[in-house]
């Protein structure tokens, strides 16, 4: 028996790299499932694959080690005795020849021949031999202290990706097995769940206008009361996930039901005017010291710059032309944290608004990193794209507390875009508002219809960014007596058509050498240079193409 786990094929790297579900495994499985009547996972199912071979591995060397002993050096052998070799994979020899051994150094031991099955001639080894050598230490003394030998765990914890892709494409290729919410049972057992549930189930949610769980949904439904509720639950929850009526919502306790046709269109498929435009998600690029403050201010959910600060209890944002019009809010990093992380990507969620703290139902989208729910609120509070929107923890942590500095109302002049002879302008006109804004972000729209058609045909033509900075920049330093234009203004701007965060924005910037900054964020334009790429961080700095008198050197920071 000594270290009997050193010759155990499931011991090793090797047999699990190249482990492949039989159907015998499948059987196996088959027979858990039946006995217990128990929704199980991949996990689970995995874990009983990989106990089933250590134990068949380890029953089967046993078997192999009833046939005679192990041979062990101290041990005396008698000619004719059959001895197994733990050094040839437990080969059975037979003892032909025993003899003295001859080296005064070890003292007196022998010597004895076996001859091995097809073999012509026998092999020589010790015997009676007293001195210390490895395949005299037994399980308890092998230097491992008895645990030498890796549970089915363990193996588990180091073989399982490979072990769990296995396992999940053979069940399923198994037409005798389902699964839901990453549990698998056995067809077989369902009690069956027809349309009439169905219609029910229905019903109940647009009754409670919110998601149910299925233990919910099941004390309506008389679904078999004579199987198991763990077979029940998983036969309705199997049912409501083939029906396209019913969406699955994960939530912190239990997996909820809702229905797709009171969905908002927004939870359902992502509005167009929130998707990224390829190539302007996170990638290497520099920002001058200036326009990283500018970007953390506006806090893009695009950018989630590195570095930024927790937000604590709160975070504000600037409000930007796709959420104005989406009636939705940016779940950068900051407000991500306000809600559950377990929760799944989308779930409803509660919004309280303003000091009277009025709740409205909402959904948090955490992939896509926008909460749906405030189209009314910017409307019936006349929020306008750049205002300033203060987000706070809510009571539970499925509650956002959404609010806005209120200010009396006074007119100014703030730019409205619109679209003339199919290009972007922008006008001066004058407007009140109740709520701070950022007087360089705030922007009104004229033709939400036209902007759409152009903000379309860009995507289409997938113009470049900086093709679209060369058109929108002339509109905005028509406004000022040197030309200038401010860069978060660039970035509301460009947001009327394009979906970017402030940094691709103002990586362009940095990068061009037709743009010059000329201090508190205004920025120059030289068409005839907008050929040139400023290439190093000190070009970036120094800027030794401008012509600009007032320009101000800035540091360029790698984000």
């Amino acid at each position: 028996m000594a270290q009997l786990w050193r010759r155990m094929r499931t011991q090793t790297e090797a047999f699990w790299r190249e482990f492949a579900v039989s159907d015998e495994d499948i059987e196996g499985l088959y027979s858990s499932f039946l006995e217990k009547e128990e929704p199980r996972t991949l996990d689970e199912l995995a874990l009983q694959l990989v106990r089933r071979y250590c134990e068949a591995d380890k029953a089967r060397l046993l078997a192999e080690l009833e046939r005679g002993p192990v041979y062990r050096p101290s041990d005396k052998h008698e000619v004719g005795q059959e001895i197994l070799f733990p050094t040839r994979d437990y080969v059975l020899g037979k003892v032909e020849s025993a003899r003295p051994g001859r080296n005064p150094k070890y003292g007196p031991f022998e010597v004895i021949g076996v001859r091995f099955p097809g073999k012509a001639e026998a092999i020589e080894f010790a015997s009676s031999f007293t001195q210390p050598h490895p395949l005299n230490l037994s399980v308890a003394d092998d230097g491992s202290g008895g645990q030498g030998e890796q549970t089915p765990e363990r193996l588990f914890e180091l073989y399982g990706d490979h072990i769990r892709a296995k396992l999940d494409q053979a069940l399923r290729d198994d037409p005798e097995v389902c699964a839901v919410d990453g549990r698998w049972f056995l067809k077989s057992l369902l009690p069956e769940v027809h349309i009439g549930h169905l219609n029910l189930a229905e019903a109940m949610i647009t009754m409670s206008q919110r998601p149910l769980t299925v233990d919910e949904l099941m004390v309506e439904l008389d679904l078999a009361p004579d199987a198991k509720p763990s077979a029940r639950r998983f036969a309705l929850e199997l049912a409501l996930d083939q029906d396209e009526r019913f969406d699955a919502i994960p939530s912190d306790d239990a997996q909820r039901w809702f229905l797709f046709a009171l969905e908002p269109t927004a939870v359902v498929d992502v509005p167009w005017r929130l998707l990224p435009e390829r190539g302007m998600g996170r990638a290497p690029r520099h920002l001058l010291s200036e326009l990283v403050g500018f970007a953390r201010e506006i806090n893009d959910e695009l950018d989630d710059l590195p570095g930024q600060a927790p937000a604590g209890d709160s975070v504000s944002f600037v409000l930007s032309y796709a959420h104005w019009r989406e009636g939705t809010l940016p779940l950068c990093k900051a407000v991500r944290a306000f809600l559950p992380d377990n929760a799944g990507d989308r779930f409803p969620i509660n919004m309280t608004l303003g000091p009277d703290g009025k709740r409205v139902a909402g959904w948090a989208l955490l992939k896509e990193r926008y909460a749906w729910g405030l189209g009314d609120w910017y409307r019936a509070q006349e929020i306008p794209v750049g205002a300033t929107v203060n987000i706070a923890r809510g009571a539970d942590p499925r509650t956002l507390a959404v609010s806005y500095e209120r200010r009396p109302r006074r007119g100014e002049w703030v730019k409205e875009a619109n679209v003339v002879d199919g290009a972007l302008v922008f006008e001066m006109q004058r407007r009140a508002y109740t709520c701070e804004y950022d007087r360089n972000l705030v922007l009104t729209v004229v033709d939400q219809e036209a902007l759409d058609k152009l903000a379309l045909q860009l995507r289409e033509r997938e113009a470049t960014l900086f093709d679209t900075l060369l058109k929108i920049v002339p509109e905005l330093t028509k406004f000022s007596s040197k030309a200038t234009f401010h860069a978060t203004t660039l970035y509301a701007a460009v947001n009327v058509l394009r979906r970017v965060g402030a940094a691709p924005v103002f990586a362009e910037l940095t990068t061009r050498a037709c743009f010059d900054p000329v201090g508190a964020g205004n920025w120059t334009f030289n068409a005839d240079l907008k050929d040139v790429v400023y290439g190093t961080e000190e070009e970036m700095r120094e800027r030794p193409f401008s012509q600009q008198a007032e320009l101000v050197r800035d540091t360029p920071v790698a984000i």
